[in-house]
């Protein structure tokens, strides 16, 4: 289930969506498009409700680079050390997220460089090293090239790559 754009309204998008039968909830610490503390209420509301245990889920959420975010409202300090920013977001995740743990952590977009890009990785990697995070990915990279690049230079792998593609389709043909 995504929870973008949900603003104030997504705790209860979010358990309803757990009482139509989503089990995997999409979310990103990104305030601008996000509210991870509504998705953390809303998830966890109805799995007690329906009796659903933390394994009952798959909660995966996104490290936003500073660009993506509103300079009002970043979760984390903007000047730190990317590093730093990684690990900030990450603790501001799991405590939005009512969880101890994410099933998924993924990068929301390349960064401006390689180098830049894997030293969010190297840090994304060590939060599987200590269990706080089961896998990784990356969400909005279409440059196949780049990918691979992160993937070679990568010790933990992406299992998960997040990007939306639109079909653009014309009801105006005649059949």
């Amino acid at each position: 289930y995504g929870t973008a754009w949900k603003k104030e309204m997504t705790e209860k998008h979010v358990s309803d969506a757990i009482y139509a039968g989503f089990r995997f909830i999409d979310t990103a610490c990104q305030p601008k498009h996000y509210n991870e503390p509504g998705v953390g209420a809303g998830w966890t509301t109805a799995a007690y409700e329906l009796q659903l245990g933390r394994s009952d889920f798959f909660i995966q959420t996104k490290y936003t680079a500073y660009p993506g975010q509103d300079p009002k409202n970043v979760p984390y300090d903007h000047l730190a050390p990317l590093e730093e920013q990684v690990k900030t977001s990450l603790q501001v995740s799991l405590k939005n997220l009512k969880t101890n743990y994410l099933d998924s952590f993924v990068l929301h977009s390349p960064l401006d460089t390689l180098e830049d890009t894997m030293k969010v990785w190297r840090t994304m990697e060590s939060f599987v090293d200590e269990g706080k995070v089961l896998r990784l990915g990356i969400s909005n990279c279409y440059n196949m090239e780049l990918f691979q690049s992160i993937y070679e230079s990568a010790r933990v792998k992406p299992s998960v790559l997040q990007n939306r593609f639109r079909a653009e389709t014309n009801f105006d043909t005649e059949l």
